[in-house]
C-alpha cells in the first residue's frame, strides 16, 4: 500500500507540474476592444505523439488539403468530365482522411499500452514530465491541422464557422484529441484611462443578432467604476454585470443605457461596442489559419494555409 501510495504521489506532483498548454490556431475577429481566437487547449488525456507519427500524420494531412484544393477546382468546371474527374478526387481525399484517422486511433492504442507499462515500471519523474510535455505538442498540433484539413471538405463550405467547429470537434472527440473552443479576450486595461472607456462590450452570435456574452450565457460586463456626475462613483448593472441572454444588441444596450442615464465626470455617456467572434478582416501571419468568411460568418472557400 506505501509503494502504491508514493506511485500514485509521484504521479500526481508530475502532472501537477505540467502546466496546461494552449495553442492558437486563428484569430477569428479583432479590434481595439476585443479579440476571438479559436484555440486548442492540451487536456493531458490525448494520446502520446512521437515525432515520426506526428511527421506522417502532418504529411497525409497536407496531401488531403492539396487534393481537395484540386478537385474544388474542378469540380467548378463547366466541363462534365473534369467535374466527375473531381468528384473522384474528393472521394479520395475523404480516403485520405479516414487513412489519418485510422492511424491516429494506432497510436491513440500504442500510446495508451506505452502509458500502462510506464506507470507499472515506475518511470523517472523528469524523464517523464519532459516527454508528456513534447507529446501535448505534438498532439495539440494534430488537432490543428486536422482543423485545417477538414474545414477545407464541401461538408464546411457555406456552414457557420461554429457549426463546422462542431463537426470536427465531434470527430476529435471520436479519436480521443484536445478538441478546439473559442476564446474571447477583451483588450482594454483594468484602469479607465483609455479611449473608448465608455463602451460597453456586447459580445454576440455569428449572425450578429443575439447577444451571447464571453461564456455564451448572455452576461454582458463593464470592467469599470462609473463616475456618474450626479451619485457619484458606482458599479453599473448588478456587480457591473447585465443578463442580456436572448436579447438581440440592439435591445442589450438599451437595457445598459437606460440603467446609467447621467454623464460621467468626463462628461461622457455610457455606450455600447458590438463585438461578432466570427468576422471580421483578419491579418495573414505565419503558422495560422485564415479561414475566408463572409460578413455572416459563413465559410464560403478553402482557409490559406500560411
Amino acid at each position: 500500500p506505501l509503494v502504491s501510495f508514493l506511485h500514485q504521489w509521484q504521479k500526481n506532483a508530475t502532472k501537477s507540474t505540467t502546466d496546461p498548454r494552449r495553442l492558437v490556431i486563428e484569430v477569428t475577429n479583432s479590434d481595439d476592444f476585443a479579440k476571438s481566437e479559436l484555440t486548442v487547449e492540451s487536456s493531458g488525456n490525448a494520446p502520446g505523439f512521437g515525432a515520426a507519427d506526428h511527421e506522417r500524420v502532418a504529411a497525409l494531412l497536407a496531401n488531403t488539403r492539396e487534393l481537395v484544393e484540386k478537385a474544388q477546382g474542378f469540380t467548378k468546371s463547366t466541363d462534365e468530365e473534369v467535374r466527375e474527374e473531381g468528384k473522384k478526387m474528393m472521394t479520395k481525399a475523404h480516403e485520405m482522411y479516414n487513412k489519418v484517422k485510422d492511424h491516429i486511433n494506432n497510436v491513440k492504442e500504442m500510446s495508451y499500452e506505452e502509458t500502462d507499462t510506464r506507470d507499472l515500471m515506475g518511470g523517472d519523474s523528469i524523464s517523464v514530465q519532459r516527454d508528456e510535455a513534447k507529446d501535448q505538442e505534438r498532439a495539440m498540433d494534430v488537432s490543428r491541422l486536422i482543423y485545417s484539413t477538414a474545414i477545407t471538405f464541401p461538408e464546411c463550405i457555406e456552414k457557420f464557422l461554429n457549426h463546422c467547429v462542431a463537426l470536427i470537434n465531434r470527430d476529435l472527440r471520436k479519436l480521443g484529441m484536445d478538441t478546439i473552443d473559442m476564446i474571447i479576450h477583451e483588450k482594454r486595461s483594468l484602469t479607465p484611462d483609455q479611449e473608448g472607456y465608455n463602451k460597453v462590450v456586447i459580445i454576440t452570435n455569428e449572425l450578429g443578432d443575439r447577444v451571447t456574452g464571453r461564456l455564451g450565457d448572455g452576461i454582458v460586463s463593464y470592467p469599470y467604476i462609473w463616475n456618474d456626475v450626479e451619485t457619484g462613483p458606482r458599479q453599473l448593472g448588478v456587480d457591473g454585470k447585465w443578463n442580456c441572454l436572448g436579447l438581440t444588441p440592439d435591445q442589450c444596450c438599451s437595457q445598459i443605457t437606460e440603467s446609467c442615464p447621467n454623464m460621467d465626470r468626463r462628461n461622457n455617456t455610457i455606450a455600447c461596442h458590438i463585438f461578432v467572434p466570427y468576422g471580421g478582416v483578419r491579418e495573414k501571419r505565419d503558422d495560422r489559419v485564415i479561414i475566408n468568411l463572409s460578413t455572416d460568418g459563413r465559410v464560403h472557400e478553402a482557409p490559406i494555409i500560411t
